[in-house]
């Protein structure tokens, strides 16, 4: 299937004259192997080592190779080895002597970009993967008190960012000047979008959002680390790698989720004072249960969600709180959107909780009110108003069409719908 893909775009680099990066390193070490080239080199410093791909090693490797007394000197952490599905291989990095010969290594394990608690809970946390290479990290900032804070939805009504946000600006206004927070995502799309109006409610927080492959160099005072839960695109993703991809890529690691535990690491270290971490919009995801029962030193807030309610369309997915963008009321919608696109009104009671089955009825989940049940389906039922007035129908509309009408008291006499009358459910005028 790629074979030919290839072969194209081998052509057209031929027809262009033209060369493309990885033709640069394997030519030059081409080159340097056949003695085309001598290196006058007696030192040669590489950075971001932990980033290397094999086509380079070799490259170093020719060049070491010309003089016995060429040294080598790197600098690399492959705690924060985040690239492979640029070609990166960690495995060059922990072969390190395999591959270049004896050499020492020299830990750099002071930091001054994060305090003393997040730095061990990170510490912790990427070390749970027995093939990374130990180090003791100590920082020179000093933090009475945990410094990672872990959000839980639950059933509050403030959205787990703004919560963070103000916590983040109540500790900030003990600093002079404004305070840089970075918002954090797996992905683009995370991006709250409502980031400028966000800005304006916190005048003194200077609010800026990156993918954390994106923020890896940076830093800011506080880092929120957003769309923590499960799911499709949740942290860690759990997206699978095309087959095709794993036939160019580096071999997989045996720790399970081994790159994205690295990847969590780099974001919350990211943060000089705090980092907020929030499992918004579903069920928690591996990495937040683990912080949390693993007793790490963090400060939780929120709580745990009840137990997922089913998508009645997909049933794969669950139903998660949304807001309306344009009259910012509730609903709710399915964990696989846009795959699924299934929504449903909150309950009718409170206008914001969930109907949960209760014993052949409903109960809403935060006012607790009684609802009925639709007949019909796994649905419950709601008053709307149609052409001939008010009438009950199913929560789960339109894969459901079940109605039943209401007494219409302004006209004197009762409606019910057909569709009801049909069905049997309705007794008839008399009885």
């Amino acid at each position: 299937m790629f074979r030919p893909v290839l072969e194209r775009y081998q052509r057209t680099l031929v027809d262009r004259g033209e060369i493309d990066f990885h033709d640069m390193i394997d030519r030059a070490t081409e080159h340097v192997e056949a003695g085309r080239y001598r290196s006058p080199f007696g030192y040669i410093l590489v950075d971001e080592f932990q980033d290397i791909s094999p086509a380079r090693a070799r490259l170093l490797k020719a060049l070491l190779d010309q003089s016995p007394n060429c040294r080598l000197f790197v600098v690399g952490d492959d705690w924060q080895a985040i690239f492979r599905f640029g070609g990166s291989d960690i495995a060059v990095m922990r072969e390190f002597s395999e591959r270049f010969g004896k050499g020492e290594r020299m830990p750099l394990e002071t930091t001054f970009r994060c305090s003393q608690s997040i730095a061990e809970v990170a510490t912790r946390f990427v070390l749970a993967n027995s093939a990374q290479i130990r180090k003791q990290v100590r920082s020179a900032r000093q933090v009475e008190g945990p410094c990672v804070h872990v959000g839980l939805s639950g059933a509050q009504d403030l959205s787990l960012l703004s919560e963070a946000l103000g916590r983040i600006a109540s500790d900030a206004s003990g600093y002079e000047g404004q305070s840089s927070v970075l918002l954090l995502g797996r992905y683009k799309h995370l991006q709250p979008r409502n980031l400028p109006g966000l800005a304006k409610q916190y005048p003194r927080l200077r609010l800026f959002y990156r993918t954390v492959h994106g923020s890896k160099g940076l830093q800011a005072d506080y880092a929120v680390v957003l769309g923590l839960r499960l799911g499709r695109y949740g942290f860690p993703t759990e997206i699978a790698d095309d087959p095709l991809l794993d036939l160019v890529l580096s071999e997989p690691e045996r720790h399970p989720n081994a790159e994205e535990r690295r990847l969590f690491y780099v974001a919350l270290t990211r943060a000089r004072r705090h980092a907020f971490v929030l499992a918004e919009s579903g069920p928690p995801s591996l990495f937040v249960q683990e912080l949390i029962d693993g007793n790490y030193d963090v400060a939780v807030f929120g709580r745990l969600p009840e137990k997922d309610v089913p998508c009645p369309t997909c049933v794969k997915g669950h139903l998660v709180r949304r807001e309306n963008a344009r009259n910012k009321g509730t609903f709710y919608g399915c964990s696989n959107w846009p795959y699924c696109k299934h929504t449903q009104p909150p309950c009718p009671a409170c206008g914001r909780g969930i109907p949960v089955e209760s014993d052949n009825a409903f109960r809403c989940r935060d006012c607790g009110d009684a609802i009925e049940a639709c007949p019909d389906c796994r649905g419950w039922l709601q008053t709307r108003t149609g052409r001939y007035g008010r009438f009950l129908g199913c929560s789960n509309w339109p894969a459901c069409d079940y109605t039943r009408g209401l007494a219409q008291r302004n006209r004197g006499r009762s409606q019910f719908s057909g569709h009801a009358r049909r069905q049997g459910r309705l007794p008839r005028r008399g009885r």
